[in-house]
């Protein structure tokens, strides 16, 4: 068993399914993340839960 990560883009996550569909591969597990970026957007924040005393 081989095991693959890979970070994909949220539109791009339907298409990529298929085509692995495809080719065989019937098991995936996909998880909703959240990463920084290049912080394009001056709104951006990072989300982390920090106990700062």
């Amino acid at each position: 068993m081989k095991e693959i990560k890979a970070f994909v883009r949220p539109n791009k996550v339907n298409a990529i399914v298929h085509h692995l569909k495809d080719a065989g591969f019937e098991n995936l597990t996909i998880s909703m993340a959240e990463g920084t970026g290049k912080f394009q957007d001056e709104n951006a924040f990072v989300s982390a839960n920090m106990d700062v005393p």
